[in-house]
């Protein structure tokens, strides 16, 4: 997992994605491509192509900042069709975004880290490993978690 070198467009994309998820009051959002566009071209004043955002998105999910779960319906005739997908931060995308002082930024990560220590089995999914162990001391399972979590990359599926 190597880190992309953030440029305008992926910070803008970074921010919108945060300003998305505070008003959502989710850990995850679906925004379209188009409504994409149109919130980098109006707060940010930049006009990317479509293909320009996906290749920054997929630098970010490369990089660590991002997850995204693609999601798939059966219309009418039987056919799959896709459906926005959901894109969620990691702890090192809040992370970033606190260095930079994005406002609103330490609070998604508490409600994140809050959210991983539930029983939530939503999007973003917590890895299964079993690394709770009742018999040791809480502080104990916090660690083995924060080890855990420290180390997860993300897996490109096989097409």
């Amino acid at each position: 997992m190597s880190t992309p070198q953030i440029n305008q467009a992926k910070y803008s994309i970074l921010i919108t994605f945060h300003a998305i998820l505070s008003k959502g009051g989710k850990n995850y959002c679906t925004p379209s491509a188009e409504s994409l566009l149109e919130l980098l071209q109006k707060y940010h004043k930049i006009k990317i192509q479509k293909s320009w955002m996906y290749d920054c998105i997929h630098q970010l999910i490369e990089g660590g900042y991002l997850l995204r779960q693609r999601r798939w319906r059966r219309d009418i005739a039987g056919r799959w069709d896709g459906k926005p997908s959901l894109v969620s931060f990691t702890f090192q995308g809040l992370r970033f975004l606190i260095q930079k002082g994005v406002e609103g930024a330490r609070a998604a990560l508490k409600a994140l880290e809050l959210w991983y220590r539930t029983k939530d089995n939503r999007f973003p999914a917590p890895y299964k490993a079993e690394i709770i162990d009742n018999q040791l001391p809480r502080e104990e399972n916090l660690k083995r978690l924060h080890d855990l979590l420290r180390g997860l990359e993300v897996v490109k599926p096989i097409a």
